[in-house]
């Protein structure tokens, strides 16, 4: 069982968007051909393991409803009276008027990618959650309802809610999935701000054969890359070891 520290943590994750989008916090792209899309039309086209799909109808679990993190409800109460200005810099960077108010800004933010209302995760990129304007209008006119920011700053706003996405899902798969071996362990330990139908979506593409095809090959990739750097960098040295000699010998020659 999970305990109240944990999923404290876990809800604390997100909330720091400031230190994931200024820090690279966020985990790299990696290129594949598994194109953007929701994740129920990725199980349509690519199916899914067998032995695990078989049995994810059947293995509800049941929940206890605890507190969780802090969810700035003083924000999310705001009335747009109430709204404070957010001073952007040349390139649409909150930087003002107080650190408080660009600070909270991030925190705030790090909500919204925590409520599936907003920012689901059955999405294979945070591209494709935008491909429906839909999606991102009401992201955007929901931020604009709390801080008063002008449209230069539309860009920055998508760009911290991206990594804190991408961030918030690839902790899901650490702390939910990878970390266990069977279905019934995983839906025990269902993450706190997730529902159950979205995480056994997310246990299905997870675990098909295409998503652990595409990991091994980039693996091999890596690896592949990784031995052409050495190897050389290996030849640079020796080459460079070859011309030091030959400029000792010179100047050895010279000197005779």
């Amino acid at each position: 069982m999970v305990d109240d520290n944990s999923k404290f943590k876990e809800g604390l994750v997100i909330e720091d968007v400031e230190s994931m989008t200024r820090q690279g916090a966020a985990p790299k792209d990696t290129k594949t051909k598994l194109g953007s899309m929701s994740i129920d039309q990725f199980l349509k086209e690519n199916g899914s393991i067998d032995d695990e799909e078989e049995n994810i109808e059947n293995g509800r679990t049941k929940k206890k409803r605890t507190r969780g993190p802090t969810q700035f409800l003083a924000i999310h109460g705001r009335s747009m009276q109430d709204r404070p200005e957010v001073v952007l810099d040349a390139d649409g960077e909150p930087i003002g008027p107080t650190n408080k108010i660009v600070t909270d800004l991030s925190y705030f933010l790090g909500t919204i990618v925590r409520n599936s209302t907003f920012c689901p995760l059955i999405y294979t990129s945070f591209k494709a959650l935008l491909k429906d304007k839909d999606n991102k209008a009401h992201i955007w006119a929901y931020v604009l309802e709390k801080y008063n920011i002008s449209d230069k700053g539309e860009k920055d706003v998508f760009t911290r809610i991206n990594d804190a996405w991408r961030c918030y899902k690839s902790f899901i798969k650490k702390k939910h999935f990878s970390k266990y071996s069977t279905l019934k362990d995983r839906l025990k330990h269902r993450p706190l701000f997730l529902s159950e139908a979205h995480f056994k979506q997310l246990l299905k593409y997870w675990n098909t054969s295409t998503i652990q095809r595409t990991k091994k090959e980039v693996g091999k990739k890596v690896t592949q890359a990784e031995m052409f750097i050495t190897t050389r960098q290996r030849r640079e040295r020796r080459k460079r070891k070859e011309l030091d000699e030959e400029t000792h010998n010179a100047i050895v020659d010279d000197n005779k």
